[in-house]
């Protein structure tokens, strides 16, 4: 069977369906003021595994939480600015910037030079 396009197995539903269970009998004690034992007296349920399950989910909240970072409100962009533009008649343009390579400059000439001839 499929959750959302998840295969879950029925094992695996079984433990989702007891947390599911477990948690909302812990949220409805923390909100009852009642103390554990009195809590689970009242609902019919065993102590120890009130105990177990509590310790359980707690170690699973602790580890899956996620925590808001702060995202700047500025975030700086390099610019590169361009030192030389070539044009070439039939079209092609190049920007060279600060840091270029001068071996492929070169290249790109040759090239640009092969194709005007050949137009």
């Amino acid at each position: 069977m499929t959750d959302g396009g998840v295969s879950v197995s029925s094992q695996e539903r079984r433990v989702i369906g007891r947390q599911t269970y477990w948690r909302h009998h812990i949220q409805a004690w923390q909100v009852s003021g009642l103390s554990q034992r009195a809590y689970c007296h009242k609902n019919d349920l065993s102590e120890y595994r009130f105990s177990k399950w509590k310790s359980r989910l707690a170690k699973d909240t602790t580890s899956c939480r996620f925590i808001r970072v702060p995202s700047p409100t500025h975030l700086p962009v390099p610019i590169k600015r361009s030192v030389l533009h070539v044009y070439s008649p039939n079209g092609f343009r190049v920007e060279i910037n600060e840091d270029f390579d001068s071996g492929l400059l070169k290249k790109i000439l040759t090239v640009l030079a092969e194709v005007s001839h050949a137009l």
